[in-house]
C-alpha cells in the first residue's frame, strides 16, 4: 500500500464523492472513479441471480436450455432420462437444484462412454435451475482437460467454486467462466 498526499480541493471531491457506509476510506472512493466497478459488483454480475421463491423443475428447465442452444427434436438416450439426442448432438444434463454450496455434479465414466459412442457432437451441461445459471462444455474439451490434469478417477466428481470473480472446476483448477450460460 502506498501513501500518498492530496490537497484540500481533492479531498474534497474524494468526500463528495463517497457512498455513505460503503465507502470506507479514499482508496475506495478513487478505484471506483478511476477504475470503474469495485472487484464486488463485477463479482455479482458474473455470479447469476438467485431464482426466489419456488425452485424450477428439473425437466421444464432442460427444455428451456435445449430450446435456447438447440434445435430440433431430442430423445431420451437410453436409461438415462437427462441424456438427449436429436441426430446431430447428444446433450448430458447433470442438475443440481440448490442455492447452497458446494455445488457438486457426478459424470459416470459410463455416460461419457455412452456419449462418445455415439459420434455426434457432445455437450455435458451442468445446470443450477435454483440460480438460473447452467454451463454448456463440449465433451471433447472435458475429456482433454482430465487427460492432461492427469485426473484417474473411474467417475469425474465435478465441484464448483466461484472465486475472484470466476468459476472452477476446483478438482481440475479449470477456470470455466467462459461456458456459463443463463435463461
Amino acid at each position: 500500500m502506498h501513501r500518498i498526499d492530496v490537497d484540500d480541493e481533492v479531498f474534497e471531491f474524494i468526500k463528495s464523492n463517497a457512498e455513505p457506509f460503503v465507502d470506507t476510506d479514499p482508496n475506495k472512493v478513487l478505484r471506483r472513479l478511476l477504475l470503474g466497478a469495485s472487484r464486488k459488483e463485477n463479482a455479482m454480475k458474473a455470479r447469476p441471480e438467485t431464482n426466489r421463491g419456488e425452485k424450477p423443475k428439473t425437466a421444464v428447465y432442460v427444455s428451456k436450455v435445449l430450446e435456447k442452444e438447440f434445435s430440433g427434436h431430442f430423445r431420451v438416450v437410453g436409461r438415462r432420462r437427462l441424456m438427449l439426442n436429436n441426430g446431430r448432438h447428444v446433450v448430458y444434463f447433470q442438475n443440481f437444484n440448490s442455492t447452497v454450496t458446494p455445488y457438486w455434479y457426478r459424470l459416470e465414466k459410463t455416460a461419457i462412454t455412452q456419449m462418445q459412442e455415439k459420434g455426434l457432437e457432445s455437450w455435458v451441461v451442468l445446470t443450477n435451475p435454483a440460480e438460473n445459471w447452467y454451463f454448456m462444455i463440449p465433451l471433447k474439451t472435458i475429456v482433454s482437460k482430465v487427460e492432461s490434469h492427469g485426473y484417474h478417477k473411474e467417475d469425474l466428481e465435478i465441484n464448483l467454486a466461484f472465486r475472484l470473480d470466476r468459476w472452477f472446476w476446483t478438482g481440475l483448477d479449470w477456470d470455466i467462466t467462459e461456458y456459463m450460460n443463463r435463461l
